[in-house]
Parts: C-alpha cells; structure tokens; sequence
C-alpha cells in the first residue's frame, strides 16, 4: 500500500510536471507563432510598401513632363550652336537646351518691349502731327473768314 500510494505520489509529480511542461512548451510555440505572425505581417507591409512605390516610379516615369512639350532646337542644332556640351549627358543637355531657349525668348522678349516703345513713340508722334493739322485747318478757316470781307472788295472792284 505504501509503496502504492508511493508510486501514485510519483506518478501525480510526473503527470504534473509533464502538464506545465505542456503548458511551457505551448506558451513558447504561441510566442514563437505571434513572433511569426508579426514578421509576416511586417513583411506584407513591406511587399505592399514595394509595389506601392513601384507605382509610384512608374507613374513619375511616364509622367508627360512639360518640357517635353517646349518648341525646343534640335539637339545636333544646339550642339552646332554651342559646342561645350557634347560630352553632357541627357539631362544636363536637356537642362542646357531649355536654358538657351529662355535666353533666346528674353531677347526676343526686349526686342518686341524695344518695338512697342518705338511704336507707342510714333502713335504719339502721328497724333501730334494729326493735331497740329487739324489746328492748322482751323487757323485757316478763320483765316479765310476773316479776309473773307477784304476778298469781297477786291473781288467787286475788278
């Protein structure tokens, strides 16, 4: 009986300690899996962060940028205009074009400022003459009035 309830005793101890080893070995398999599931989660977020930003390159990519649409020289004209940038590569040969281009509308942009001046100038001009025809007429219709009467005795008297 001793012996027995020894043996239960034991076998109790055993059952008990394989239970919380159970219970251990799952507590660490559960943290190991939420360990996983964040990690996967994690990587998830990154391959949608990927294709996200892949979208967003190809978008800027086939983006139609304006100075693709600018009435730009020829790039071998530019490049006989301006024989210091053969060596460029696009970009900076682009960024040399469109800078000439600028350069050549603000001089065509003064030249036309230069024109209106002188335009403005002879409208003024014109209107003065104008003016000083009209006053000119008036001068002599008053002219004519008033030697109208002396006209009248010369003319009476031949």
């Amino acid at each position: 009986q001793k012996q027995l309830n020894a043996d239960l005793a034991t076998l109790r101890l055993s059952s008990r300690d394989s239970i919380f080893e159970v219970r251990t070995t799952k507590q660490d398999t559960a943290e190991a899996r939420q360990e996983i599931d964040r990690l996967h989660l994690h990587l998830q977020n990154l391959y949608y962060e990927e294709r996200h930003l892949r979208g967003e390159i190809s978008s800027c990519e086939s983006y139609d940028h304006q100075y693709r649409q600018l009435p730009l020289i020829p790039a071998e004209e530019f490049l006989q205009l301006e024989p210091q940038h053969p060596l460029d590569d696009e970009k900076s040969l682009m960024f040399a074009r469109i800078n000439h281009e600028l350069a050549e509308r603000e001089a065509l942009e003064q030249q036309r400022q230069g024109l209106l001046k002188r335009k403005q100038g002879l409208i003024a001009d014109n209107k003065k003459r104008k003016d000083d025809l009209a006053s000119l007429d008036k001068d002599l219709e008053t002219f004519i009035d008033v030697h109208m009467p002396t006209r009248i005795v010369f003319w009476t008297s031949c």
